[in-house]
């Protein structure tokens, strides 16, 4: 692979001398894995792939996309009032591995656009024989969205049906085009006592003046050269050095509590990601607010329509 400066060597070096810039400030790992129990599929480790990701950033016209790999942000006692001010729609929430130019359109044209032209598409083609759906190693489905007044009952009634874990909820403004990278208007939402972190665990060894040397557990976020938080090392722990670890807080005992190692992941999240998730495990929001405001307070377009703007809803005749 070629770019402006010429063909890249396998260490990375250009003709020139330079070298693909790094990821400065993010620890990266080398034994990443698409997702648990998919098989079938390859992770690349080669300075090519750090070509294909230089062009993906053009593509979507940002620099440093790097920076923000969950593209919603932590719903808290500020932002919740988006839902008051334009409408929503809402979906469960899962761990993900994430002609017209359908991302400068409404939600709800994009997802038609993911039925038709990629589901419908497939379905049509597997029919012709063109190819087996059975030896895929993963499936092509679009997440389904509901009003927001719906939030209920996807908690509910809905979420405990999925054959997959989910841990939360999704809001996503209905009239908003996509933006790639972290958007503030993207909301998630979760159980106050699954709001977590993820983080490169850096197991150090401490060794002081007349005391037994003790291992500690760096929490380590990215953009961010400085331990974030610290973690006492368990047995659970020991064998998990810079691997991508997913801590939420347990306020009782004031401190940074292991749930799971992220296989997926590569990176860990962000500072400000970060920051946000502390803001709001030390101000939740509850189920029980999250339902009042949307049954109260949720956005209403007759009450926010501009009475000089003529409604283009119409009638049958």
């Amino acid at each position: 692979m070629t770019n402006k400066r010429g063909k890249l060597g396998e260490d990375g070096s250009r003709p020139d001398g330079s070298r693909k810039r790094r990821l400065e400030g993010i620890p990266r790992l080398k034994e990443a894995k698409f997702m648990e129990e998919v098989e079938g599929i390859e992770v690349v480790q080669s300075p090519l792939s750090e070509e294909l990701q230089e062009i993906c950033e053009k593509m979507v016209l940002m620099e440093k996309w790097w920076v923000s790999r969950k593209p919603a942000s932590a719903m808290d006692v500020q932002n919740i009032k988006l839902l008051h001010e334009k409408p929503y729609r809402v979906s469960w929430k899962a761990d993900g591995v994430q002609g017209q130019e359908v991302g400068k359109t409404s939600h709800d044209i994009r997802m038609q656009c993911i039925e038709k032209e990629i589901e419908f598409a497939r379905s049509q083609a597997a029919q012709q024989g063109l190819f087996d759906k059975s030896r895929e190693p993963f499936s092509i489905r679009a997440k389904q969205f509901f009003p927001v007044e719906r939030t209920e009952w996807v908690l509910e009634k809905w979420s405990p049906k999925l054959s997959h874990e989910n841990d939360g909820l999704i809001f996503n403004p209905a009239e908003e085009p996509y933006a790639p990278g972290q958007c503030p208007e993207v909301m998630k939402w979760k159980p106050h006592t699954l709001n977590s972190v993820d983080f490169v665990l850096n197991i150090r060894t401490v060794k002081q003046e007349g005391c037994i040397p003790e291992c500690l557990g760096a929490l380590m976020v990215g953009g961010y050269d400085k331990p974030f938080a610290s973690i006492k090392v368990t047995k659970e722990l020991k064998n998990l050095d810079k691997k991508v670890v997913e801590c939420t807080w347990d306020a009782k005992l004031n401190q940074w509590k292991f749930l799971k190692v992220r296989e997926d992941k590569s990176y860990p999240n962000g500072y400000k990601t970060a920051m946000s998730v502390c803001k709001s495990i030390k101000q939740p929001v509850t189920k029980k607010w999250l339902l009042e405001v949307i049954e109260k307070y949720r956005y209403h377009e007759k009450k926010h329509r501009d009475p000089n703007v003529p409604s283009t809803s119409h009638t049958a005749v």
